[in-house]
C-alpha cells in the first residue's frame, strides 16, 4: 500500500504519514507482519482485549523463541496480557523464555554482563559525575549498598530519594 505514495518502504511511509521515529515505525511493521502467525494475539488485539504494547511483547517473544514458541505458549501470554500491564507481561515473557530456552536467556545475561560500565569523572569546576550501566547482579548489589547507607528518612526530611543518596 505504500508504493503509490513513492515511499521506499512500509516503515518509511509510516514515518512520513504518522510522524513516527524510524525505530517505532520499524517495530510496528514487524509486529504487523507477525500477527498472521499469532492468531490468538491478533484476535485479542483486534477486539481491544490487549494493547499494542502487549501484542508487541508477544510478537517479540515469538520471534526470539522461533520454533519453540507454539500455540500453548501464545495462549499463556495472551491470557496473561488480558490481566497484566505491559511491564508485568514483560516479566512473564522472560519467565517463559527461561523455561523454553534456558541457553538463550543465559546468552542474554552474558551480553548484559559484557555491556556493563561505570565512569566517574571530575569536571573542570570540581563536580564529580557518575555514569554507568550495570547488569542485574551489579545493580542489585549497588542498590543494597545504597539502601543500607541511607536508613529511614527523618520525619522533617523533604528531599527526594536521589537527593538523600548524596
Amino acid at each position: 500500500g505504500y508504493a503509490p505514495s513513492m515511499a521506499l518502504s512500509s516503515p518509511a511511509w509510516l514515518r512520513w504519514q504518522c510522524n513516527l521515529t524510524a525505530a517505532t515505525a520499524s517495530e510496528q511493521v514487524q509486529v504487523a507482519r507477525q500477527m498472521a502467525s499469532l492468531p490468538q494475539t491478533e484476535v485479542a488485539f483486534s477486539q481491544g482485549e490487549i494493547s499494542y504494547r502487549h501484542a508487541a511483547l508477544i510478537a517479540r517473544t515469538a520471534s526470539q523463541l522461533g520454533d519453540k514458541f507454539d500455540s500453548q505458549a501464545e495462549t499463556i501470554l495472551v491470557t496473561a496480557a488480558r490481566e497484566l500491564d505491559p511491564w508485568r507481561l514483560r516479566r512473564a515473557t522472560t519467565f517463559l523464555r527461561h523455561y523454553l530456552e534456558p541457553d538463550g536467556v543465559l546468552a542474554d545475561a552474558n551480553q548484559a554482563h559484557e555491556r556493563r560500565f561505570l565512569y566517574l569523572s571530575q569536571t573542570f569546576d570540581g563536580v564529580f559525575r557518575l555514569d554507568g550501566q550495570l547488569d542485574a547482579d551489579g545493580g542489585a548489589a549497588l542498590q543494597t549498598a545504597l539502601d543500607s547507607l541511607m536508613g529511614p528518612p527523618a520525619a522533617d526530611d523533604d528531599r527526594t530519594g536521589s537527593q538523600c543518596r548524596l
